[in-house]
């Protein structure tokens, strides 16, 4: 009697929280939010897209595809790795009939930075297991739910209340990127510049031939399905380059020539490039919403011209 009477209780203290739980799940997965927008949007429009800009922040941030003169989208993500960049062109390489060129961005940290399963990031493969549909992750893990992360999950509320949720223009394109909201103080004591170089090296080898695995099968899929790929080295304020680890950098460069060796593909390197000043960009390894207009209008003239 005495255990029926305890689990009985247990029950009713449980229950509320059960409920309260699946309550806040779909409510959080009924909320906007890019990763499904943008799954949504390649599928309905596969048939039209000419160039596709797959990637992390580098390529979010920079490149507005209204200004390309083909029919164009931004697929990147902020912080997307590599495997979720191979994962990408997989799923929708053979559904956009129409596609002549990828553009991928590749960045100093891209071979050396962790799986987002091993580090803090490890909520933004949720997004792409729920909203993406992405098989790395079983549907009885935490992967699968939007509550798994209580920071993850306040972010997205808050996000949802101050801008809708929705991060990104209606081609992909992140909006928070712009000049009035650049911290000028940081940027005019190089503060941030050097920061976000400390933050970017990592002397950790483990992840490189991983990493590296994943960006050279993007670059086969694209050589196996005859489009074009455009490995592009973004612009960069030159006091975050002064300070980046030499052999690091080094690493990268050898690595994307590999890839580009390899698979026929092209690199572009604007890392340096002098034609690109403060007010376009955002913070040292960012462009501004002027910047990426400015970037990818150079980027349109590669693809038409060549």
């Amino acid at each position: 009697m005495q255990v029926r009477r305890f689990v009985k209780y247990l029950i009713l203290f449980f229950l509320p929280i059960m409920v309260l739980a699946f309550a806040a799940e779909a409510y959080l997965r009924s909320l906007p939010n890019e990763y499904a927008f943008k799954n949504d949007w390649i599928t309905a429009n596969a048939d039209k897209l000419q160039t596709l800009v797959i990637g992390s922040s580098k390529g979010y941030y920079g490149v507005r595809p209204q200004f390309f003169s083909s029919n164009a989208f931004n697929l990147a993500t902020i912080s997307e790795r590599p495997d979720y960049d191979c994962f990408l062109v997989e799923k929708f390489i053979k559904q956009c009939k129409k596609l002549k060129t990828v553009i991928y961005p590749v960045f100093y940290e891209i071979f050396v930075d962790p799986p987002f399963e091993q580090c803090e990031e490890w909520p933004r493969a949720s997004y792409f297991k729920m909203y993406m549909d992405c098989p790395f992750h079983s549907d009885f893990s935490k992967y699968n739910l939007e509550i798994s992360s209580v920071t993850a999950a306040t972010d997205k509320y808050r996000n949802f209340k101050v801008d809708g949720g929705m991060g990104c223009d209606s081609l992909g394109y992140g909006i928070h990127c712009q000049l009035k909201n650049k911290n000028i103080t940081a940027w005019k004591s190089g503060e941030e510049a050097r920061a976000s170089a400390l933050r970017h090296t990592n002397r950790d080898s483990r992840f490189v031939e991983y990493n590296f695995n994943y960006v050279n099968r993007v670059a086969e899929m694209c050589r196996e399905n005859h489009v074009r790929l455009m490995l592009v080295a973004f612009p960069c304020d030159k006091r975050y380059v002064k300070c980046l680890d030499k052999a690091q950098l080094k690493q990268f460069y050898d690595l994307t020539e590999k890839i580009k060796q390899d698979n026929n593909a092209e690199f572009h390197d604007f890392m340096n490039d002098p034609r690109f000043s403060d007010r376009d960009f955002f913070d040292s390894n960012h462009l501004s919403e002027i910047g990426a207009q400015k970037f990818t209008c150079m980027l349109d003239s590669l693809i038409e011209n060549i």
